[in-house]
């Protein structure tokens, strides 16, 4: 007894012999048939990196973590380049400042080197005084030029530290705001299935404590 294919799924390339005339058309393949059809197309090849939809909660937690850990060794480079330029910049202006002190007093030194020496051997007491007069003017006048430069010092510094702290305020801001952006894919609801029960219980008793420590505390 033949084999017979279901009705609406004959096939002109099935195994059944079949008589055909030279004058009637070739049958259309049909699309229904395994025989017909061929073999199956191969499968495209899987991209190299799954989407994070199709990766477990651990997966995601872990590539999330590893972005988190390199994100803040970038920032950390930046900050430290940050302060090398700042204490660089202080250093500098700390040394220029000496070295301006420090010629001003050269100079005092050698128009003034002789100066007490004068004044011991000087005979006449009007000279002398006047010789003293003078000299103190100019102790004056080097004490106001160093004052002068230590105040020039100190706005510097200030300055230089204001702006520091505002970079480093604004890096530290950046990154704590990128890092908080990336938590509520931490806490998901894979976060609710690892911690289980204690998670609704720990949720349903926080505020009842609260508002019970609040009517103590009345």
């Amino acid at each position: 007894m033949a084999l017979q294919l279901p009705q609406g799924s004959a096939c002109s390339r099935s195994p059944q012999p079949r008589v055909a005339t030279p004058q009637s058309p070739p049958e259309p393949p049909n699309p229904s048939c395994r025989l017909c059809a061929g073999p199956p197309p191969p499968r495209a090849p899987e991209p190299a990196t799954a989407s994070l939809t199709a990766l477990t909660y651990r997966d995601k937690f872990v590539i999330i973590c590893l972005n988190i850990f390199e994100y803040g060794l970038k920032q950390q480079e930046k900050r430290r380049l940050e302060l090398d330029t700042f204490t660089a910049c202080v250093q500098e202006a700390v040394q220029e400042n000496r070295e301006q002190g420090k010629l001003r007093i050269a100079k005092f030194e050698e128009k003034h080197l002789l100066s007490l020496s004068a004044i011991r051997d000087e005979s006449d007491l009007a000279s002398m005084e006047a010789r003293i007069v003078a000299y103190s003017e100019d102790i004056t006048e080097l004490s106001s030029v160093l004052m002068t430069l230590e105040m020039q010092l100190v706005e510097q510094l200030e300055e230089t530290i204001n702006m520091f702290e505002r970079n480093i305020i604004d890096l530290v801001g950046l990154f704590v705001e990128n890092v908080q952006s990336l938590y509520p894919f931490l806490r998901g609801r894979g976060w609710e299935a690892l911690l289980g029960p204690g998670l609704t219980l720990a949720t349903t008793l926080l505020p009842a404590s609260r508002g019970l420590g609040r009517r103590l505390h009345a």
